[in-house]
């Protein structure tokens, strides 16, 4: 409901597919004993609405994330209309009809990160119980799920008055929250527990799918019973924006269902470890120790992105743990790998522990090279230049050994998908321009930016070479860094990258995934020892 019309229109044959897919999964939770969640009506209507009802009571949402009138300002059905109630009736009698049996659970969310019309309390107490009405008119057992989210992100209209009477629009059994970032911030704390309705208290963990080691063990392990016993919480979940990263984390999470009490933390993360790689090991635990009290202790902030997949800039920023204690856990765990060689999770987390040594050595890099900017020192910029180039290739052959980290992959999947060129030309497109540009002047570039094979070297790596091409030019010829030129020059590239549909890019994994972290280990450890206590030293 933030924006619209980006990128389609979407073809009728992908409507039908993901009809069939949607049927398929669905059919598959049930099997399982799960309850799909199906969406409900939540207000947002095409432009050609007005067509069939010209005088409909309706609002623009607000130009967000930069995007301009064309694709922003989402029309949106103010809920005291009477039709609002007969298309969300509509909408969910088709659904369990095509979609059937019923569940009686129903998403909607009518203002995630777009303000209400108004912020009068019994106007958003009257809304609540229209929404329900909609629903339930439907589907008599009809439960509303909805995100707190908008409590937190649109915080300076969602104060303790409006949100319990939003809420009290809704019976106690009719309504479930999903408190969504529990890890970093806590929505029922400041609401009184939601004023006393059922809600979910989950992780989130990473926005846009970012790959990068980081979590907050503590709350995960601790919090989840210290709500249940104190407040209305009714159950636990996950609700991350990308997959494939930080498994301890959403599986540390989802323990608890199984549990009536927090564990110690190494107690679990040893058993954890046993039954992730098979047995027991020195090696594995002892680095276990260090990352448990350092990347899985951050601080109260949300996951950051690595420095090298952000377009390049001076600007510093990095991550909030030592680096000489990451490069310790690193050294220790790669000694477990003849131990574990042939276990696919433990070579998935080998390249990933690598992956991030070489992110955070790049981190370390980029700020001893801010340095060399600040005092004009053209022959330090020109002696990082190629290491952290030559840096960026090998992190595309680490990648390159493990079949989850292939951009190659994603790319094979929007193919999988077109029925004809024209589709395959806009689904590819879609695929490059949502981890890039996500828009079509990179309103929201680089939010969903992932380390992989492929987008490394062929969209990550020339951004860089473009950088540095530019800095060296400026500072040689004596001028202050133009940083707005460069990025105008790279806005260029990022164009025709996202709109190159002949490119190639690698689809099973080639090399061995031990071999290769063992020799970028023999290669930058002591590089990366020496950099990060340097740092140090300097007051980095």
């Amino acid at each position: 409901g933030n924006f619209r019309g980006w990128a389609g229109p979407l073809s009728t044959n992908w409507m039908v597919d993901q009809y069939y897919l949607g049927k398929k999964i669905f059919d598959r939770m049930r099997s399982y004993g799960m309850k799909p969640v199906l969406p409900a009506f939540a207000g947002h209507v095409p432009d050609r609405f007005e067509d069939l009802y010209p005088k409909v009571n309706r609002s623009d949402s607000p130009l967000t994330r930069r995007f301009s009138q064309q694709y922003c300002c989402v029309r949106f059905l103010e809920p005291d209309n009477p039709l609002f109630t007969t298309v969300g009736k509509r909408f969910i009698e088709n659904q369990i009809k095509y979609l059937g049996p019923n569940d009686h659970l129903y998403l909607g969310d009518l203002y995630n990160e777009i303000n209400p019309t108004s912020s009068d309390p019994d106007y958003l107490h009257n809304v609540a119980k229209i929404m329900v009405k909609s629903m339930t008119a439907a589907d008599p057992d009809a439960i509303w799920v909805t995100q707190a989210w908008a409590f937190h992100h649109e915080k300076e209209v969602w104060k303790p008055p409006q949100i319990q009477s939003y809420l009290a629009g809704a019976d106690y059994d009719r309504i479930i929250l999903l408190d969504i970032y529990n890890d970093v911030r806590n929505q029922w704390e400041l609401t009184n527990s939601f004023y006393g309705k059922q809600y979910i208290w989950c992780e989130l963990l990473n926005f846009g799918g970012a790959l990068m080691m980081y979590g907050r063990m503590k709350t995960v392990m601790y919090k989840p019973y210290e709500a249940k016993k104190s407040s209305s919480m009714t159950g636990i979940g996950v609700t991350p924006e990308g997959l494939l990263t930080n498994a301890i984390m959403f599986d540390m999470m989802l323990d608890h269902a199984w549990n009536d009490a927090p564990e110690p933390i190494l107690d679990w993360v040893f058993e954890y470890l046993k039954s992730r790689y098979g047995a027991r090991n020195t090696y594995t635990e002892d680095a276990y120790k260090i990352l448990v009290r350092t990347v899985y202790d951050a601080p109260r902030m949300r996951m950051p992105k690595a420095k090298l997949v952000r377009r390049p800039t001076m600007t510093k920023w990095g991550t909030n743990y030592d680096h000489c204690e990451f490069i310790e856990a690193w050294d220790l765990f790669i000694k477990s790998a003849d131990t574990f060689r042939d276990v696919p999770s433990y070579q998935f987390d080998l390249v990933d522990m690598t992956r991030q040594l070489l992110a955070n050595l790049f981190e370390d890099w980029h700020a001893n090279l801010h340095g060399a900017f600040k005092s004009s020192d053209l022959c330090t910029i020109e002696a990082y230049r190629p290491k952290m180039l030559d840096l960026l290739v090998d992190l595309d052959d680490l990648l390159s050994t493990n079949k989850f980290l292939l951009f190659g992959r994603w790319m094979a999947d929007a193919d999988s998908w077109a029925h004809n060129k024209e589709e395959m030309e806009n689904y590819r497109f879609n695929a490059k321009n949502i981890l890039t540009l996500w828009g079509p002047n990179g309103e929201i570039k680089d939010y969903g930016a992932r380390q992989w094979a492929g987008m490394v070297k062929e969209f990550y790596l020339p951004r860089w070479e473009m950088f540095f091409e530019y800095l060296v030019r400026d500072m040689t010829e004596g001028r202050w860094f133009n940083e707005d030129k460069f990025d105008a020059a790279c806005h260029e590239f990022e164009k025709r990258w996202q709109t190159n549909h002949e490119a190639v890019y690698l689809t099973e994994p080639r090399g061995d995934a031990i071999d290769v972290a063992k020799r970028i280990h023999a290669k930058y450890y002591q590089q990366a020892m020496d950099t990060c206590y340097s740092l140090f030293e300097e007051g980095y």
